[in-house]
């Protein structure tokens, strides 16, 4: 019996015979396959329409079979449109087209989950363009890894147009938002009304360079605003106090031990880089303390390479 393609209904009378039709279908055996149905317009009952019957193979209105367009979804994703295009003798638009079909239909079976953690960055379109902007501002699901939201530039109003279309039962169960230290998505948050609960946190990349860049400023101060004496010292050894101890060979740890002698302050600071990066870099601290106690924790500080570089002050 056939079904209404408006509303899934089954008909049992029919308006009208159509002529055959045909679908794409996958190949067989290097030979292209097209699906031929002669079908009919149905009198439907439930919505009083006369729609077309609904075929089990494909869509309405779509002229390719549904796991063609899942197959050329999934080879889509892993090579260029136009080279999907090329290896099944197609256009690029009806492979972005089927593509679009695909998604959409996987975007309709999945549950509705809430948006928790928000990832915030943003991308530079290169050179080889006339456009305004120069950068694209791109919202993920951290959870999920994928993109929800793109918007033209990377100012605070830029984002602020995505944050402000959010529903208030969006926003609450909004947790947390990870960007890097662009100054206008840290503003474009803070003066959002009802994320007020929703901390900014940083990844590690970013919270070290910053770490870094401040034993930096003080190397500056040590050596090259004391004298010429201490700046011979300090000159040519900003790379030994930025890269990390481990990856510091046995050969320069000793001159690295020698530059930190010099003034307790650059040591200080330099063991709080490396213990700042065992931070960031280690398990989660629910997981550590499931695992023990906090004794563990301050043993491993205890035992840390910026202790072991001899950066320890009374």
């Amino acid at each position: 019996m056939p079904r209404c393609s408006r509303c899934g209904g089954a008909c049992r009378r029919v308006h009208e015979l159509l002529p055959a039709r045909r679908w794409a279908d996958l190949s067989w055996a290097g030979h292209p396959v097209d699906i031929e149905y002669a079908g009919c317009r149905v009198k439907c009952r439930a919505c009083g329409g006369h729609a077309v019957e609904m075929v089990a193979w494909a869509d309405p209105y779509q002229r390719q079979s549904r796991r063609l367009q899942h197959h050329l979804t999934v080879e889509a994703a892993s090579m260029p449109v136009m080279h999907v295009a090329a290896l099944h003798g197609l256009s690029w638009l009806t492979v972005r087209r089927a593509e679009e079909r695909a998604i959409e239909r996987w975007e309709a079976t999945r549950p509705a989950l809430p948006l928790r953690h928000v990832g915030v960055d943003e991308k530079w379109l290169g050179r080889r363009h006339d456009l305004e902007h120069k950068f694209v501002t791109v919202v993920s699901n951290l959870e999920t890894g994928e993109p929800v939201w793109i918007g033209r530039g990377r100012s605070e109003k830029a984002l602020r147009r995505w944050l402000e279309s959010l529903s208030r039962e969006q926003k609450a169960t909004v947790k947390l938002f990870a960007m890097d230290l662009h100054r206008p998505f840290w503003n474009a948050v803070d003066n959002t009304r009802g994320l007020e609960h929703a901390p900014i946190v940083h990844d590690p990349f970013h919270i070290m360079k910053l770490a870094g860049k401040m034993v930096d400023e003080l190397r500056r101060e040590v050596f090259f605003r004391a004298g010429p004496e201490l700046r011979a010292v300090g000159k040519g050894r900003r790379w030994l106090l930025l890269r990390a101890w481990e990856r510091v060979s046995a050969e320069d740890r000793v001159a690295l031990r020698e530059l930190l002698g010099h003034n307790r302050t650059l040591a200080r600071g330099y063991q709080i880089k490396e213990e700042l990066r065992e931070v960031v870099l280690a398990a989660p601290i629910a997981l550590r303390w499931s695992r023990g106690s906090t004794a563990s924790f301050d043993a491993r500080v205890a035992t840390s390479p910026a202790r072991s570089a001899g950066c320890t002050t009374p």
